[in-house]
């Protein structure tokens, strides 16, 4: 039976997505008979690095951020999640950057035989920005890990836009600017920055600020809305997209990747830069009754591409040919 240890970041109460992502997934893999245990960083390497050699692994996962700690593992039983590459993207830091660049990707991936991708996007991202070869790189899709399911709903004549983050590249502002002129409220999940405060007052916006809530309060949130707005301008992946899928909901993403691929045909793509865009596509699921039922409808077929054993799977068969397979 084959035993596979997922290794975490040192936890964090504002870091939890990667811990949720693959508790989900370890879950689902074990109910195909394989072997998992998991292991968080402490901040003590040394340490660490014995704690989880005693685990006697067949297999050592990375489940993201912390790909330094795979120089310190067996290569050929070690592979790892790369989620993005922002901390060098988003960052203008020459010196940090090489030293992340180098530390976080080039030399582990370099001895690993091979690692899995969340996207096309990050993909490519380690290709063209990193000069990673491609075939060390294999693309398995984050799954729908929470129990969102279709839940009917009417539209409102007032809609409810539910703005999931709050951070600059969530595009907060350019909602703001294109619904100020239409009748609407938008929910916001993530703590409101001055500037955005200002401009919504400033156009009387009727707005509610969510923070640090559960995922029942998120999945209510998403329940209640008549429109996801996830036109963010950057993603690594963006589950917003399938959870709005899931319930049914109109969703407005970026016509970027790699949500643009995420999203298929099941909902509204916008350049997430132009306020006008935004705005016109906001009145079109207004008005347009027919074709938002059909984007509906498309997103809840496109939600099957991403079910939570559909992913596991391929993670097993990603572990199986990859990895013990050599």
């Amino acid at each position: 039976m084959i035993k596979v240890l997922y290794i975490y970041r040192k936890p964090l109460p504002s870091r939890h997505s990667i811990e949720q992502l693959f508790s989900a997934i370890s879950q689902t893999i074990m109910s195909f008979g394989l072997t998992i245990e998991s292991y968080y960083l402490t901040g003590n390497t040394f340490l660490d690095i014995i704690n989880v050699y005693k685990a006697k692994a067949d297999i050592y996962h990375i489940t993201g951020d912390i790909y330094w700690f795979s120089l310190f593992l067996p290569y050929n039983k070690t592979t790892m999640t790369i989620h993005d590459i922002g901390m060098i993207k988003n960052h203008h830091e020459p010196i940090k950057n090489l030293i992340r660049k180098y530390l976080y990707f080039k030399l582990p991936i370099r001895f690993l035989k091979r690692v899995s991708c969340i996207s096309e996007l990050t993909k490519n991202d380690l290709i063209n920005y990193l000069g990673i070869n491609a075939k060390k790189l294999y693309v398995i899709s984050n799954p729908l890990i929470h129990n969102y399911t279709y839940t009917p709903h009417k539209f409102s004549a007032t809609p409810k836009i539910l703005q999931i983050g709050s951070g600059t590249h969530k595009n907060l502002k350019n909602l703001i600017l294109a619904v100020k002129n239409i009748e609407c409220i938008i929910n916001i999940v993530g703590k409101i920055s001055h500037s955005n405060l200002e401009l919504l007052h400033t156009y009387n916006i009727k707005f509610n600020e969510y923070y640090d809530i559960s995922n029942t309060k998120l999945k209510e949130l998403y329940s209640e809305c008549d429109i996801v707005f996830f036109a963010s301008l950057t993603e690594g992946f963006g589950l917003p997209i399938l959870e709005a899928q899931a319930m049914g909901r109109s969703i407005i993403t970026s016509n970027i990747e790699p949500m643009a691929s995420i999203c298929g045909t099941g909902g509204y793509l916008v350049n997430p830069i132009k306020v006008k865009e935004i705005e016109n596509t906001i009145l079109k699921i207004i008005k347009d009754e027919k074709v938002r039922n059909e984007r509906i409808q498309e997103g809840l077929d496109n939600i099957k591409k991403y079910d939570l054993k559909t992913i596991a799977k391929k993670y097993i068969e990603f572990y199986e040919e990859n990895i013990i397979g050599d």
